[in-house]
């Protein structure tokens, strides 16, 4: 991700800012309301946010994120991976909820910095599936890590990040888009390129809340629009919550229409809808009831 000798300069910097503000005047998290203390000195990278106690940010950033499949296609031909980092309740659905809904955008970096372990394991998922081609080809050729690295970047340079977008009265009501803030500081963190205007929201569609699974698809069916810039492009698609799967296929159906090579969904936080029963921990790749429940 971000070049080891610069996080550490930025650990120390904001060592140094944090306890200049305990000085000067302690600053409270605007999740818990809580001090905001510095943490240990260390030369190690440790994150250290402006804005959340280091308590809210362990809190979401749980070690085992939620995976789950959308089906593109009846048949289960097209499959579209997706990674949430933690499930929609407590602090995540405070924090999501504040950078919406109370204009606290100086929450998207943190919250961006709560993606960098998913966006990780999607990266890795990806150059796995691109190498297992080239081994059952070539079985007897062993890759030196100096050229798997190459053939990384390479890959990594495919990549764009790609914000759900608004439609653009629902922007001009806001005053900002929350995934696409998110999406340019993860750019920011990671070094991959955020594209902004590949994929833009064509139709009006009614909020999602409150909505059925089959009517959260008819809402969203042909709402979204994509360029050509992505054509031949690895999306990885950035949103802050995702509930039925239906704006994420949606928008993957319009992105691999216009050429995009592949798809795959990033979000903070996974909810369910409230018909449903089961339980977010329960959910990952291998669970057929989670996947049926995003099947459309």
């Amino acid at each position: 991700m971000v070049n080891k000798a610069w996080q550490s300069i930025c650990s120390l910097a904001l060592y140094i800012e944090a306890h200049l503000v305990q000085l000067l005047g302690t600053r409270p998290c605007l999740l818990c309301q809580g001090a905001i203390a510095p943490p240990p000195f260390s030369f190690k990278p440790i994150y250290q946010s402006r804005f959340l106690c280091q308590g809210c940010i362990a809190g979401l950033t749980p070690t085992k994120p939620i995976m789950v499949t959308l089906n593109l296609t009846t048949d289960a031909t097209v499959e579209i991976n997706c990674i949430s980092i933690c499930p929609y309740r407590d602090l995540a659905r405070q924090a999501i909820r504040a950078f919406k809904y109370q204009d606290k955008q100086e929450l998207a970096g943190d919250l961006a910095k709560a993606l960098e372990g998913g966006l990780g394991s999607l990266l890795q998922h990806h150059e796995e599936s691109e190498e297992a081609p080239r081994a059952k080809a070539n079985p007897s050729i062993i890759e030196r890590p100096s050229t798997r690295e190459s053939q990384g970047k390479a890959a990594k340079s495919n990549v764009v990040l790609i914000a759900v977008p608004l439609h653009q009265t629902k922007l001009e009501e806001r005053g900002f888009n929350q995934s696409e803030l998110i999406a340019v500081a993860l750019s920011k963190r990671s070094g991959i390129k955020c594209d902004t205007r590949a994929l833009v929201r064509s139709k009006v569609t009614s909020p999602q809340y409150g909505l059925t699974k089959s009517e959260r698809a008819i809402n969203v069916d042909s709402a979204f629009r994509a360029t050509d810039r992505v054509k031949g492009k690895e999306i990885i698609l950035i949103d802050d919550v995702l509930t039925s799967g239906a704006t994420a296929l949606a928008c993957a159906q319009a992105l691999l229409k216009a050429g995009a090579q592949s798809v795959a969904v990033l979000t903070v936080a996974r909810a369910l809808l409230r018909s449903k029963t089961l339980h977010s921990e329960q959910i990952d790749t291998n669970n057929s009831e989670a996947n049926s429940i995003l099947t459309t």
